[in-house]
């Protein structure tokens, strides 16, 4: 299918040897959502003036489309700092003729609208019950944090009835601003326990909500939340890039080095494919952490790295990267801005091969080669409509296979009919199956060109 957005993982397998072995690419969500867990940059609880602390695990609801970055953090500019008293919304659903959940008992218990200024909000956004059933399209996860935020709230938490570990997402074009309210996502153990510390039956209270269909009455709720998100990183701009990173994950001088790589690359890069006409470059946020934990936390993206219009976002391991590897990275952003968008067997494999023009030149060839003799170099069939960086065999193959096919058609028929190539593959299943890719942009069927590059593969 036609991509709506572009995004690639880079890098999210280490070779360990002549066959890749594929490594862990980010804790499973179960992990943030222990109560065990502590965070070095986060925490969230519930916190009694009287002294009773209760630690509540949660993940930030990120926002894509412009940066990705936790909502509330302003494109990591600021820290989230939230001490604030509860209330429950029921669905956070406020339509006119239909429902508003800002309606309800208040803290003297008088029966009215809630006065949610400077408070925090707790909400299920999508409890199945009627008023879900008629609004919930009409008003989604987006809108039910911003009209948080329209009523004046410090935070919103959300749970949901149906995902047992929550990874949200809201999506804001270019040039719109999204709310500066944080919200959390946070499990319905947690929000039980919310329930609970407010002196509610957590269980009779769901119960409840399931049998009769309606959200439990709106309310002021006795517990207080405390929510902390390192979320103001540094920022170092160089020539081509806006670097931020959090200072207590990399310091500075770290930094510098990889910025002059960066900008190594790019320079090296620009003048390998000087031949494809002129070629613009636009300075793009990159924002490196350094582990899988933290870049997970902040951008919910699994991978050591994810290249797209947002920015570059990149784990780092302690080394700087290497001149190989910083070009990989930069390809996806450079081909993408100058040829627009393809599938991410192409983009992965563009980047493999600018990799291994930099690094190695036999880089993908050596390892697709192995996979051809062990009998384990899939079909190409079964790797082009692939997302190459999830987990499995398909990405294991895919990364080599990928770099070596690409690095094939531009050696053999030149980087004009590969970008043609490239373009063409950016179309639905139906535009492919009434004109071909590969007879358009190279005069040979992909059956062709696969037997063709696995001659080449073979030793001489």
């Amino acid at each position: 299918m036609r991509n709506k957005r572009l995004f690639f993982v880079v890098g999210g397998l280490l070779f360990l040897s002549a066959l890749p072995q594929l490594r862990g690419q980010g804790p499973r969500l179960s992990y943030f959502f222990q109560p065990g867990t502590e965070l070095g940059w986060a925490y969230c609880r519930l916190e009694s003036r009287a002294g009773s602390v209760l630690r509540i695990p949660f993940l930030p609801v990120v926002v894509t489309g412009t940066i990705r970055a936790p909502i509330g953090t302003d494109d990591y500019s600021r820290d989230v700092d939230v001490a604030a008293p509860l209330i429950f919304a029921g669905n956070g659903i406020a339509l006119e003729g239909v429902a508003d959940c800002y309606q309800g008992r208040r803290s003297d218990w008088t029966f009215g609208p809630i006065d949610l200024k400077g408070n925090a909000v707790l909400l299920c956004f999508n409890f199945p019950d009627s008023i879900e059933e008629k609004a919930g399209k009409e008003f989604p996860l987006r809108r039910r944090i911003e009209e948080a935020a329209r009523r004046g709230g410090a935070v919103v938490v959300l749970f949901t009835a149906k995902d047992e570990f929550p990874f949200p997402t809201v999506s804001y074009a270019l040039g719109v601003d999204p709310p500066r309210i944080p919200a959390i996502a946070i499990t319905r153990t947690s929000a039980a326990a919310i329930f609970e510390a407010s002196g509610f039956d957590s269980a009779e209270l769901f119960a409840s909500w399931t049998n009769t269909g309606t959200p439990p009455e709106s309310r002021d709720l006795i517990t207080r939340l405390r929510l902390h998100i390192e979320g103001a990183f540094r920022k170092s701009e160089t020539p081509n890039f806006l670097f931020r990173y959090r200072e207590k994950e990399l310091d500075r001088t770290e930094m510098d080095r990889i910025a002059e790589v960066n900008e190594r690359a790019l320079a090296r890069l620009l003048d390998l494919f000087k031949g494809a006409g002129e070629l613009s470059w636009k300075k793009l946020p990159a924002v490196y952490f350094a582990d899988y934990d933290s870049k997970l936390f902040y951008t919910h993206h699994w991978g050591r790295g994810l290249a797209s219009d947002e920015g570059i976002f990149m784990v780092h391991e302690g080394e700087v990267p290497s001149l190989g590897l910083a070009a990989h990275e930069n390809a996806h952003i450079l081909a993408t801005l100058n040829w627009g968008g393809t599938t991410s067997f192409m983009n992965e494999g563009f980047g493999r091969h600018a990799e291994a023009l930099v690094a190695d030149p036999e880089l993908n060839d050596r390892q697709a080669r192995e996979f051809l003799r062990n009998g384990k170099l899939l079909p190409l069939t079964e790797l082009l409509g692939h997302n190459i960086g999830q987990p499995g065999i398909k990405t294991d193959v895919g990364y080599p296979a990928a770099g070596s096919f690409v690095g094939f058609l531009i050696r053999t028929f030149g980087l004009e009919a590969f970008k043609k190539a490239w373009r063409l593959e950016d179309r639905t299943d139906e535009e492919k199956a009434k004109a071909d890719t590969w007879s358009a942009a190279f005069g040979k069927t992909l059956g062709e060109l696969e037997a063709a590059w696995r001659t080449h593969l073979l030793p001489k």
